[in-house]
């Protein structure tokens, strides 16, 4: 699923500059190590897989460095992806009814039909199937969000 920009308002922005400008004092462009060594900076890791990716959807001129404006871009997705997991874990609670911390093909079931949605059981009991690592039947929410991947159903249909 390609994660809509989520436009940074103008705090964020300037807090962006100031934090690009220590990233990049000589206007070269930011690399994907400088990169990751500012997100561990902040507290944030990531593996050199993801930050390469970052770096790659960002990086408009395939030059391997990240500009200002790409660098806005890319803070963009992050702030959409952390509003799409929000909006995730508040999907999950809300079909966890035993509140356990995992969900089933009923829970699933169930959550779908109080939404007026109707979805095959046996699509769902597929989805569990192929999110369920432990093969107990359950889906616990890091499960659950490879459900909620593109190549598995459109996720409009659960949020």
């Amino acid at each position: 699923m390609a994660m809509a920009h989520q436009p940074l308002n103008e705090f964020e922005i300037e807090e962006a500059r100031e934090c690009f400008k220590t990233l990049d004092p000589e206007s070269k462009g930011v690399t994907a190590t400088e990169l990751m060594e500012a997100m561990r900076a902040l507290g944030k890791i990531y593996s050199d897989e993801d930050v390469q990716r970052m770096i790659s959807s960002a990086d408009k001129h395939g030059k391997g460095r990240v500009d200002f404006q790409d660098f806005l871009a890319l803070l963009e997705n992050q702030k959409a992806k952390g509003s799409h997991e929000a909006a995730f874990v508040e999907v999950f609670e809300a079909m966890d009814s035993d509140k356990d911390g995992s969900i089933t093909v009923q829970d699933i079931a169930n959550y779908m039909a109080s939404r007026g949605e109707r979805m095959p059981e046996e699509e769902i009991k597929e989805m569990v199937h192929a999110a369920d690592v432990s093969g107990d039947g359950r889906v616990n929410y890091e499960e659950f969000v490879k459900i909620l991947t593109p190549s598995r159903i459109n996720t409009t249909t659960f949020l």
